[in-house]
């Protein structure tokens, strides 16, 4: 038997900004594929970026990948709920991409969530770069 949605998150807190924290995604995104309710995960996954804002997460990387691949299907309001929580580098980024894709029926509400925090004064630079591809 795989891991438990515990383990794999515990795993991947305390591997967070390490070295191998890539191939650790991988490998964790192969042990969550293995569970019955993959859709849990997503917000622990967003709240685990907005908890490390230096963390490399890649670009996109597995955990993107897997998060992205739940478009359409309850992943955006997630994410908009996580940029509302903490606007980070890397869920603006997110945001970017869900705002690109195509005929997503969300794509206003991307666009007046991105204007919005471009409002914010004290916003940290590399959001605010983020929000300039918008």
């Amino acid at each position: 038997m795989g891991m438990t949605k515990n383990e794999i998150l515990d795993t991947l807190c305390s591997k967070v900004g390490q070295d191998d924290f890539e191939y650790i995604q991988d490998e964790m995104v192969l042990e969550i594929e293995q569970c019955e309710n993959q859709f849990d995960f997503i917000e622990p996954i967003l709240k685990l970026m907005e908890d490390n804002l230096d963390a490399d997460f890649g670009v996109p990387g597995a955990l993107t990948h897997f998060i992205e691949h739940f478009a359409q299907n309850g992943y955006e309001e997630l994410l908009l709920q996580s940029v509302r929580r903490k606007a980070t580098a890397h869920n603006v980024w997110l945001l970017h991409r869900a705002w690109n894709g195509a005929n997503d029926p969300m794509h206003y509400e991307y666009k007046n969530l991105a204007e919005h925090l471009k409002s914010i004064p004290n916003l940290s630079e590399d959001v605010k770069s983020q929000l300039e591809m918008f």
